[in-house]
């Protein structure tokens, strides 16, 4: 739990001091384990306090966070990593299947922002962990070049009914452009005609640093407006 926490900083660190005979941080098991559930929920923005520091790195670069790994991943990458008790594999992978589901189910807020995403990394997100997270109020991945494909990933996935108690879609800085913006309306279009399925909570959208016309800012703002919801351009 202390590694999961969204409000801890976790140090890690990767490189043994010199002249040491022990196995590398990368190659043991509970080390693997503590790194990846450090990955499950830290809010993650660029104007704050980084919470996930790589000591071995240099703590003067930035950390590359990827998607969190579901259970089955962990397992698998497990089996390549070293333990004193063997019996310890079947123990961590048991202890992070609890860990994720609990953190990400329950979490009201998650940020991704500025973490390197393209589309195939939100995809991976998406599947992986929308479909637990029942009591998601807001969630963001600005600053993340998904461009229009990610746009299209997101908008697909709300449609099945994820995320019910989302309030805000945040495609902040997110590099849609125009044809991303084209797959945002057609979905507030849809959901309009679902809303007891698809985001009935929904009242705020943003877009802004998506290299958007002035037309097609517009274009949004007034399908915003027909629909009840604040936009943010």
């Amino acid at each position: 739990v202390w590694y999961a926490h969204q409000l801890t900083t976790c140090f890690f660190m990767t490189e043994p001091p010199a002249g040491s005979t022990a196995l590398r941080y990368t190659e043991r098991g509970w080390p693997t384990f503590e790194y990846q559930v450090s990955m499950l929920a830290k809010t993650w923005t660029s104007s704050g306090w980084p919470q996930l520091f790589d000591v071995g790195r240099g703590v003067d670069k930035l950390f590359v966070r990827p998607p969190p790994l579901s259970t089955e991943a962990l397992l698998e990458l497990l089996q390549t990593k070293c333990f004193t008790n063997g019996a310890d594999r079947e123990l961590v992978a048991m202890l992070y299947k609890k860990t994720a589901t609990n953190t990400i189910q329950c979490a009201a807020n998650l940020k991704f922002n500025s973490s390197g995403w393209g589309p195939e990394e939100l995809r991976f997100f998406v599947q992986q962990w929308f479909p637990i997270c029942d009591k998601l109020e807001a969630i963001s991945f600005a600053s993340n070049p998904i461009g229009p494909e990610g746009a299209k990933i997101l908008c697909d996935s709300l449609r099945d009914g994820f995320c019910p108690n989302a309030e805000f879609l945040n495609f902040f800085n997110n590099k849609i452009g125009g044809e991303g913006l084209e797959h945002v309306m057609q979905f507030l279009k849809e959901r309009e005609r679902d809303k007891s399925k698809i985001l009935p909570k929904l009242n705020r959208v943003r877009v802004g640093k998506n290299k958007l016309s002035s037309e097609q800012q517009q274009a949004l703002k007034e399908l915003c407006s027909e629909l009840g919801l604040k936009c943010e351009t």
